[in-house]
């Protein structure tokens, strides 16, 4: 954490509907460990790939804390068939 205190534009938090979360779990020392799993390949973070015309239907799991991981939103592959 910085020393300095912390602000944030509240009206911009909103407009995305964003959270601010603090936890006091896991050290500088945990944080090094970590990246350095990292940095050896060994940490995995899960995924999911959604197109992106389903973009509504990931924001409202999103809402509904469904989600685990992350999901990426893919625009349709160019048809370099036609």
């Amino acid at each position: 954490m910085p020393s300095p205190p912390l602000s944030f534009p509240a009206l911009a938090l909103v407009g995305i509907e964003a959270r601010v979360l603090g936890t006091s779990v896991g050290t500088r020392d945990d944080m090094r460990d970590v990246l350095a799993l990292a940095a050896q390949g060994k940490l995995r973070c899960l995924t999911e790939v959604q197109p992106l015309d389903q973009v509504n239907a990931v924001l409202a799991r999103m809402r509904r804390v469904q989600i685990a991981g992350r999901v990426v939103s893919r625009c349709k592959q160019p048809d370099h068939n036609h």
